[in-house]
């Protein structure tokens, strides 16, 4: 059981680790469970989550160059010790500026007037992908931003992603670093951006590891390769 900020900015949301990098970990064989427990906003923390880790004996290594299709795109939208309509709202202006690119969306309300801590909102959404890939966007309320904003940002967050063709999002990228060198054989990914914190994760798990990864551009998106040292 861990317990602190579950929704704060500058960081991936508790539904993003619930539903999209969870999913990409078990790719590689990685098999975790989180239940929310509580919600934590900034800055008052207090969140908490139970974790279930099953042990792999090793991890496999991941070919994942194509993202393929698009499957299905699903979310929530969460309100604590604010009125249901934040929720709703943020759901519905998701909804609309994704039918806007074409895509539908089946978004929850998680509406939660008492349980946590509180107050806060936001939402995340997420595609699943014919490769068995998950890609995230997701947007964080705060006092004077209207709910509308809420969702539309978290809406473009995902097209954003989707629109590179790549098969993992910015935050996977930049989390699946170590274990793609720990995994047993060669492992090949694109990725929607490598970011300074994916840079710095590389640089740190090579020498951590003695592995060394292999990053080019290719075209709108990243291709990250690396030949792990099947930890077990």
């Amino acid at each position: 059981r861990l317990t602190g900020g579950t929704d704060v900015p500058m960081a991936p949301p508790i539904d993003y680790m619930r539903f999209v990098f969870t999913r990409n970990l078990s790719l590689l064989g990685a098999q975790v469970e989180i239940e929310l427990l509580k919600r934590g906003h900034y800055p008052k923390g207090g969140g908490q989550v139970k974790l279930r880790v099953s042990p792999a004996r090793t991890l496999g290594p991941l070919e994942l160059t194509d993202r393929g299709g698009v499957e299905g795109i699903f979310g929530v939208a969460h309100a604590v010790k604010l009125p249901k309509h934040v929720a709703e709202r943020i759901a519905d202006s998701a909804r609309r500026r994704l039918l806007e690119a074409g895509e539908n969306a089946d978004i929850r309300i998680d509406w939660s007037p008492n349980e946590h801590l509180g107050p806060g909102a936001g939402i995340t959404i997420w595609a699943n992908c014919s490769s068995g890939s998950t890609l995230g966007g997701d947007s964080l309320g705060k006092r004077g931003k209207p709910s509308e904003v809420v969702g539309r940002e978290a809406a473009e967050s995902l097209l954003r992603e989707l629109r590179s063709g790549a098969a993992l999002d910015r935050h996977t990228g930049d989390m699946i670093i170590p274990y793609l060198a720990l995994a047993r054989g060669r492992s090949a990914v694109t990725l929607t951006e490598f970011t300074s914190h994916a840079e710095s994760n590389v640089w740190l798990v090579e020498r951590m590891l003695g592995v060394e990864f292999d990053v080019t551009r290719d075209g709108p998106r990243w291709l990250l390769r690396v030949e792990g040292k099947g930890v077990s």
